[in-house]
């Protein structure tokens, strides 16, 4: 498999169904919450929130139905388009936000090898970085989105540093299973996880 690109969309936050904005592990604590499956809803586990993932075609389901009481990992574009937005009380956004889906587009070699020279390359010329950068098409309507909810009087907080502190010790076991799975693969997953996080400051840099 060749793997020609990944594309990710604007990230989510925490959102409480009630008026007050998450601002400890303590207010997490019990708090029946909806998020996508998968890292999200075992990252939300560790904070002591209990989980009912679920695919996002079901969201409004679930949240209007009063079977949660909040939800987390989805933009201000997605309450939209799900019909959600009326359910928010009060949004907590982290510094680097909690989840972001990603989007991988691959192709397998024997495809690849199928296709002319020309052609490949011109397929490798859009692809990489490149394709990536097609995926910020979704960052103004996020940010006009996000503006709308401000406008209908959701209050958009930024998490206090003492809770950003209490959430980072409460995401490395997380964290640290991670580096353990893809140790297994022959990657030092520390190092790869500082060499994003240093790209994502240089590309918000302008560099």
């Amino acid at each position: 498999m060749e793997l020609l690109g990944l594309v990710t969309t604007p990230p989510g936050s925490f959102l409480n169904m009630k008026k007050e904005p998450f601002q400890s592990l303590a207010d997490l604590k019990g708090v029946k919450m909806w998020s996508l499956p998968g890292l999200a809803s075992d990252t939300l586990a560790a904070t002591g929130a209990v989980v009912s993932p679920g695919p996002a075609v079901r969201m409004y389901e679930v949240i209007s139905g009063g079977v949660v009481d909040a939800f987390c990992c989805i933009n201000f574009e997605s309450l939209e388009v799900f019909n959600v937005t009326q359910y928010v009380g009060a949004a907590t956004e982290v510094p680097g936000h909690l989840f972001a889906p990603a989007f991988a587009v691959f192709v397998r070699n024997d495809v690849m090898a199928s296709i002319s020279p020309e052609d490949q390359a011109k397929i490798r010329e859009v692809s990489g970085e490149k394709l990536a950068r097609y995926g910020s098409f979704g960052d103004p309507a996020e940010a006009a989105a996000r503006q709308r909810a401000i406008d209908k009087g959701v209050p958009i907080v930024p998490a206090s540093d003492a809770f950003v502190k209490e959430l980072e010790t409460a995401f490395e076991p997380v964290r640290g299973s991670w580096y353990a799975a893809v140790d297994k693969l022959g990657i030092d997953g520390k190092a790869a996880l500082a060499y994003y996080l240093e790209q994502q400051k240089a590309i918000k840099a302008g560099n």
